[in-house]
């Protein structure tokens, strides 16, 4: 039932009257109809904002749970720089520990030596004497007082002179040429003395680099491996015999490429050498450039190639 300002008796025949509650009712309907479509919009703003809420909650969600990821990491940066600053620490006093005990073992060696040099002969008197003996009979070398002086004195040199003159002595006793590691079973000195002692030998043209070891600059490795020599004068054999000597001793890459080229150059020169020959060691000057070496391979090719030629 609709309440109107003017009553409620519905069977009213006034037409008047019931033409005024007809808009009177109307009128009521109409401000209802405004009323909710005001509370919709309202309701529909409130969802609005409920929605913009959730999202901001959610936004701040996600910022927290980065933010705490970002300790947690920075917690993580900050163990581990921890643990590394340690382990760096660690290594650090292992080296100076290290180095100290390398200092120890040298002035040790350095006090030995010096209480052995004390302990010793007057060596030095005893290799003037020798000096002396050389310098008197120098005009006539074959002389068994200088020949045998000569040969006292590079006794003596090469166990009781300088660091050099033992390296030299070291290398004319041995045949082959010798490594580092070689030298030093025989002169057990620091590694890095004797390796700035035979950089000084080979710059002085005493000694000389044979493949991956020294020899004397007057020894027959030194000679045969000399690639810079002219090898024109020898003979087919002597050619080949020098080839395999720069592979037989450990020579580098390089050098055995420039082996093979002045042993074919100068084969060519004499035309001693076929065209087919020709054309295996340029072939075989390629596989080297790419290829690991085959030392033992390789001296076979050489063999063939020289029997061929004879």
């Amino acid at each position: 039932m609709v309440h109107t300002p003017y009553g409620e008796d519905e069977n009213t025949t006034d037409v008047r009257k019931l033409k005024l509650q007809q808009q009177a009712q109307q009128q009521f309907i109409n401000q209802l109809q405004q009323r909710i479509a005001q509370q919709s919009q309202r309701i529909e703003a409130l969802e609005q904002q409920i929605v913009e809420l959730q999202q901001i909650i959610v936004n701040k969600d996600q910022e927290l749970e980065n933010y705490s990821k970002r300790l947690e990491e920075q917690r993580l940066y900050s163990d581990k720089d921890k643990e590394a600053r340690k382990d760096r620490e660690h290594e650090l006093k292992m080296q100076i520990m290290e180095r100290d005990a390398e200092l120890s073992k040298t002035r040790n060696i350095s006090t030995q030596k010096i209480q052995e040099l004390e302990s010793k002969p007057d060596i030095y008197g005893e290799l003037n004497k020798l000096l002396n003996k050389i310098m008197v009979f120098y005009k006539k070398p074959t002389s068994d007082d200088f020949i045998n002086s000569l040969k006292t004195l590079l006794k003596y040199c090469s166990t009781d002179g300088t660091l050099e003159q033992k390296l030299i002595g070291v290398l004319l006793k041995d045949e082959m040429p010798l490594s580092i590691e070689e030298i030093l079973r025989e002169i057990p000195d620091n590694k890095e003395e004797v390796s700035s002692a035979l950089f000084r030998l080979v710059q002085e043209g005493n000694i000389k680099q044979v493949g991956q070891g020294y020899s004397p600059v007057t020894s027959e490795f030194a000679v045969k491996t000399d690639v810079t020599e002219e090898w024109t004068g020898l003979k087919t054999e002597e050619i080949f015999e020098r080839l395999s000597t720069v592979i037989y001793v450990g020579s580098n890459k390089e050098d055995i490429i420039g082996a093979i080229t002045k042993a074919r150059d100068t084969l060519l020169e004499t035309a001693k050498i076929s065209p087919r020959i020709r054309h295996e060691m340029k072939t075989q000057i390629e596989k080297i450039k790419r290829h690991p070496l085959n030392p033992t391979e390789l001296i076979d090719i050489i063999n063939k190639w020289k029997e061929e030629i004879k």
